[in-house]
């Protein structure tokens, strides 16, 4: 699992790092101009969050959306197999 940040104000974000001590990859994204988005949101077109991205072994998107529960449906019939 990794965590993607879009949060503008560095310190804000590693206050809320130390605080919520989640142990999987914790990474911020980049904001490449104050009038665009960041790279990752621009990239998988993801326009809310929280937002789940499940990728395949070969790096394959193979479900994406901002509803936990599709996420938990899929998850459940990937590991039916």
């Amino acid at each position: 699992m990794v965590s993607i940040s879009n949060d503008r104000y560095r310190e804000d974000w590693i206050e809320a790092l130390e605080k919520e001590q989640m142990p999987w990859i914790q990474v911020v994204d980049q904001f490449p101009s104050e009038k665009e988005g960041t790279r990752v949101s621009e990239l998988f077109k993801i326009l809310s969050f929280h937002f789940y991205i499940l990728v395949d072994k070969n790096g394959e998107v193979i479900a994406s959306s901002g509803d936990e529960e599709a996420i938990t449906q899929k998850l459940k019939q990937i590991f039916k197999r």
